[in-house]
């Protein structure tokens, strides 16, 4: 919504297609902004994209769309979607919102078909000076544009940084790595009983919510951690915080981070040297993703040194303060421009080209061979489970047919009436045992 305010001030009507409808979570659209509800992404296949693409085309034609921003920046379906806008005349903007490797982190096969893909859009945005330096191998139309803050930054109150109160602020899910923050804050506790975590944020999994929760009561640290859920207005939380933690495993550009360094907040973090809020080296403390010890160790060390945090702190609010002297209606306005212009050509001579289709080649192929491996696996594990749970009902009906025997072998007279002629000889050896003077059983 922060972007759509800043294009209605540059002067442009703007139009927010979304594939999902209106929810509780939803910021306030400015006014005047339309909103159009596509068939999802999510539900689309070859056979139905069709309804897709009409109410696309019908929409550009009630709007008079001529600029798309694409914000579905590793969509599957991204390519259909250009080729449907750029055939109707509209110019076409991906937005990239991630570090442009973090497909390459769950081996989706896509990264690797993703350059010629980006190499049909009109232009590229990118979060980073490295995002930009990626995809400029393969578009000429590339720029880095920072997230513009979403508050008034005059009007954030530092935060006194005087209590322990350590703040952790995300979605709850896998790659913010909720539960590595709970570890980190057990090892806090350890040196610094007094400290508090406050969690702010959720997730709609209640299974993976279970999870955070019974790691608490594993790691015995209830009492520490104030569970603050969701929150669209989050920066109280940081009037209360001393430190933050961040244990993103990757990001294009943390909001939480740029919100922090407002307040003026000290932050200890995975490392992230490619983020535009990094890039200064102050303000916060950096330790190897996944290094718990290290990360409990600065968490201390801010803690116990009002001074240290002050100063980190003093650093933060440089580095946001430097974020917000950028141009960023200057520079949306330059993007723009350009999609009123030509589409780019090939940036990079024949050798480059083959470079990059051969690493995204060979890629392609190792992600396809990791496929069908993984279903070879699946396959065997199948049958491996099938023929296990035949050997334990085969082992179950003999074991149910040997205790039926034997039953019917201890009820029967014979048994019973040897079990009486043996019954004073096995009495007399038990004796002789007791005594110390029979034989071996």
């Amino acid at each position: 919504s922060t972007s759509i305010k800043l294009w209605r001030e540059l002067g442009y009507e703007v139009v927010l297609f979304t594939d999902v409808g209106p929810c509780s979570d939803d910021y306030d659209l400015p006014e005047g902004v339309h909103r159009v509800v596509l068939p999802s992404f999510f539900d689309i296949k070859p056979g139905n994209y069709v309804d897709r693409a009409r109410d696309i085309d019908q929409a550009i034609k009630d709007h008079g769309i001529d600029v798309m921003v694409y914000h579905a920046w590793n969509s599957p379906i991204m390519l259909w979607d250009l080729l449907l806008y750029k055939s109707a005349g509209v110019a076409f903007a991906a937005h990239c919102h991630s570090v442009f490797s973090q497909p390459l982190r769950r081996a989706w096969k896509y990264f690797a078909d993703m350059p010629p893909v980006y190499h049909l859009c009109d232009t590229v945005v990118a979060l980073s000076e490295m995002d930009r330096a990626y995809w400029a191998n393969f578009n000429d139309s590339v720029v880095s544009v920072a997230n513009p803050l979403t508050f008034d930054l005059d009007g954030v109150e530092l935060s006194s940084l005087a209590g322990k109160n350590v703040l952790w602020l995300g979605r709850m899910s896998d790659e913010k790595r909720p539960h590595e923050a709970l570890r980190i804050f057990a090892k806090v506790l350890e040196a610094e009983p007094d400290a508090k975590l406050l969690m702010v944020g959720a997730t709609p999994d209640e299974a993976y919510m279970d999870t955070v929760y019974e790691l608490i009561d594993t790691l015995g640290i209830r009492d520490s951690v104030v569970m603050c859920g969701f929150h669209r207005d989050v920066l109280p939380f940081y009037g209360m915080a001393s430190a933050l933690l961040m244990t993103s495993e990757y990001e294009g550009f943390p909001m939480t981070l740029s919100e922090s360094q407002s307040a003026g907040i000290p932050c200890v973090m995975y490392d992230l040297p490619y983020l535009t809020l990094t890039k200064p080296k102050k303000g916060f403390v950096a330790v190897e993703l996944g290094a718990i010890d290290a990360a409990a160790d600065a968490v201390v060390d801010l803690l116990r040194d009002l001074e240290y945090r002050r100063s980190l702190g003093r650093e933060a609010r440089d580095n946001v303060e430097e974020l917000a002297r950028f141009d960023f209606s200057g520079v949306w306005r330059d993007v723009f421009d350009r999609l009123a212009q030509s589409a780019p050509e090939q940036p990079h001579d024949e050798t480059t080209r083959i470079m990059w289709e051969t690493l995204h080649g060979h890629y392609r192929t190792g992600a396809e061979h990791r496929r069908l491996e993984v279903a070879r696996l699946r396959r065997e594990i199948a049958v491996a489970k099938r023929a296990a749970k035949k050997m334990s009902h085969n082992a179950e009906k003999k074991h149910r047919k040997t205790k039926t025997e034997l039953r019917q072998i201890r009820s029967s007279r014979a048994f019973k009436t040897g079990r009486a002629i043996t019954a004073v000889p096995r009495m007399v050896r038990r004796a002789l045992r007791c005594l110390g003077i029979g034989g071996s059983k």
